[in-house]
This record gives structure tokens, C-alpha cells and sequence, in this order.
């Protein structure tokens, strides 16, 4: 049931503010984090404000189109506000706040205090990849990639879902760039001693590797 304002039939629930441990969405001002405001446009602030709302549900990206009024059928769009959003938290020290649910959307983690081993390979949820605590030198877009595939848990990732057709790189093209992008994931792997965490599933996609991660930390 919606809970408007006797005075001026507002929705109080949409226009309430909202708070998860250090983070903070007012309306009308947009995204905080630890008092710090976090700079996003307007679509940004519609999906971190939807997203917080939410927080533990999966928001489709249909949903989160709906929210921007955007027309793209590929997902994209959400993709990179996405990026943006977290590219912002991380500039002001507020780690990772969205989780990516592998081919469904996006779910708000916020405060929720991460599952980490304290050895091995993993993937931060505030950014970074790490083996044995030793940080794998990788560029943000080769995180995201070991990141889909983490999440994934052993399930085959589409090429094109690790990295997306644009105008720029067309389906041939962006599939030669993840092949690049691979090899220097594994090549980043192997130079801190984690083995190759990637498994090429002929024709299909990708996965994450757990045998060798395991045998990497024998």
C-alpha cells in the first residue's frame, strides 16, 4: 500500500530517503557515500536510487531500461550507467555497491559484508583481483571480465556477454579483442603464481576454472 502525504499527495515511500550502513540516497540530491556525495547523472542516480530500493532483489535490466527510458535491446546502455556508478563509489572510497546476477541484472550488495577466503584467487567486490592476497595486475575492463565469470560459478559465459558487440568493435572484431583480452588475463594469472583461471569452452564461451585455481595453490 502506498503511503502518500495528507497535504500534498505525494508518494512518501519513493521521496523518503534512504540508508544502507555508509551509503545514502536522498531525492532530490542524488547518491552519498560516508556523508561524501557521489557525483552521477540523472540516469545513473534513476538506476542506483531504483537499485538501493531493491537492495538483495534482481533488478532486470528490461526494468532498469523502463527506469531510463531507454530503447536498447542489448543491454548495453544499463551496462555502462553501470559502470559508471561503480566507477563514482570507487573515486569517493565506497568499493563496489552493485552486484552483477549473470543473465538476469543487477542487485544492490551496498553494506553487506563479503564471503572472502583468506587465500587464493578471488574477485573484490570493491574492485580488484587477488591470489593470496597479491593484487593481479589487470585494467578495469579485464576485472569485470574475471568478475562475470567469478559470479558465474562455472557456468559457460557467451563471448558476447564478456564483451558485447558495439559500433566501434563489430561481432568479428570484439571477439578477436576478448581473445586478447584472455590470454592477457591468464598471462596476469600465471605471473603470481594463480595458474589459468579460464577455461575456453570450444564455440560456446567461457568459465571459471576452479581445478586450477585449486592446483595453482598447491
Amino acid at each position: 500500500m502506498t503511503a502518500l502525504c495528507p497535504h500534498r499527495g505525494h508518494d512518501l515511500e519513493i521521496e523518503a530517503p534512504i540508508d544502507d550502513g555508509l551509503y545514502r540516497f536522498e531525492p532530490g540530491k542524488g547518491m552519498f557515500f560516508d556523508g561524501q556525495h557521489v557525483p552521477l547523472d540523472a540516469s545513473c542516480r534513476l538506476i542506483a536510487s531504483a537499485l538501493i530500493r531493491r537492495k538483495g532483489c534482481t533488478l532486470t535490466t528490461e526494468a532498469l531500461r523502463s527506469k531510463v527510458g531507454s530503447d536498447d535491446n542489448c543491454g548495453n546502455v544499463i551496462a555502462v550507467q553501470v559502470h559508471r556508478i561503480r566507477r563514482a563509489f570507487r573515486e569517493v572510497g565506497g568499493g563496489r555497491p552493485i552486484r552483477t546476477v549473470f543473465c538476469e541484472g543487477y542487485s544492490w550488495c551496498g553494506a553487506s559484508p563479503p564471503s572472502l577466503p583468506a587465500d587464493g584467487l578471488r574477485v573484490g567486490r570493491a574492485g580488484g583481483v587477488f591470489f593470496n592476497r597479491v593484487p593481479v595486475s589487470l585494467s578495469d575492463r579485464n576485472q569485470r571480465i574475471m568478475r562475470v565469470l567469478s559470479e558465474a560459478q562455472g557456468q559457460v559465459v557467451p563471448y558476447d556477454v564478456l564483451l558485447p558487440p558495439t559500433r566501434t568493435a563489430p561481432p568479428g572484431r570484439a571477439s578477436t579483442l576478448l581473445r586478447v583480452r584472455i590470454t592477457s588475463i591468464r598471462r596476469a594469472c600465471r605471473a603470481v603464481g594463480a595458474g589459468n583461471p579460464i577455461r575456453n569452452v570450444r564455440a560456446a564461451g567461457y568459465c571459471w576454472a576452479a581445478s586450477s585455481i585449486r592446483k595453482a595453490q598447491e
